[in-house]
């Protein structure tokens, strides 16, 4: 039990550092690449343009939701909650499996608030060693964002061959080129889905390779980590949006 205890915390930190993306923010490049959407580059799962409900399963009142927080690839909804499967490598061990929870907890004039758990267990309690933060997450032109770093985590829209760049706050020594590269079917313990791959690249090149994929109308599904340390994957366990 120390042992597992002993890496609880390197893998929160490592979940809230490459999953909820509060540090590797994306500012879109002054002129992105020029790419043709067809129907066959889009996932299968797509989203309205605008909230055209006024009130969610809850009985709340979402329509006051700010115009910019409308995003295909991150549903912003009060009550929304994604929970990820994460398998970590350690040292001189099998891998380690924890989960992480989402949840949008409280909409704001100018974005909305995340509540992260971090769990030993796909059960969220205190007896399963929970850790509870929150991030801030805010509504630009361009996506959404968080105000520890310039920029947009997650863009408005994600055609083919879109490239954005984006620098931590945290380390502004390197530089995130994000390019998403395709759209490929994947299968995650929450289901199968089309979803849009994303490859990040850094400046000055980094012994990395990273994936994102994103379903619209869902999320981030699923994340592909693979540096000196081992491989590391989150995948989307389970998911709730109210509609």
């Amino acid at each position: 039990m120390k042992k597992i205890l002993f890496f609880i915390l390197p893998v929160f930190i490592l979940a809230c550092a490459f999953l909820s993306q509060p540090h590797k923010l994306a500012t879109p490049s002054s002129e992105p690449a020029k790419a043709t959407v067809t129907p066959k580059h889009l996932p299968t799962q797509a989203v309205p343009a605008t909230q055209t409900a006024e009130n969610n399963d809850a009985g709340e009142d979402i329509t006051g939701i700010n115009p910019l927080c409308k995003n295909d690839y991150f549903p912003v909804i009060k009550g929304a909650k994604w929970i990820f499967k994460m398998t970590t490598p350690v040292a001189n061990s099998d891998s380690f499996i924890s989960y992480l929870r989402w949840e949008i907890v409280e909409i704001l004039p100018d974005g909305f608030t995340m509540s992260i758990d971090f769990s030993l267990t796909n059960e969220f309690a205190p007896k399963n060693n929970t850790t509870t933060s929150y991030i801030k997450w805010t509504c630009l032109p361009d996506g959404l964002g968080s105000p520890d770093v310039s920029g947009i985590a997650v863009p408005k829209e994600l055609p083919i061959g879109f490239t954005w760049k984006q620098k931590s706050l945290l380390d502004t020594s390197i530089e995130t080129i994000s390019t998403s590269l395709e759209v490929e079917s994947i299968t995650v313990p929450a289901g199968t889905f089309d979803a849009v791959k994303v490859k990040e690249e850094y400046v000055p090149e980094l012994d990395r390779t990273f994936f994102r994929w994103y379903v619209a109308g869902v999320g981030q599904v699923k994340t592909y980590d693979e540096n000196s340390m081992g491989i590391s994957i989150v995948e989307l366990f389970s998911y709730s949006i109210p509609k």
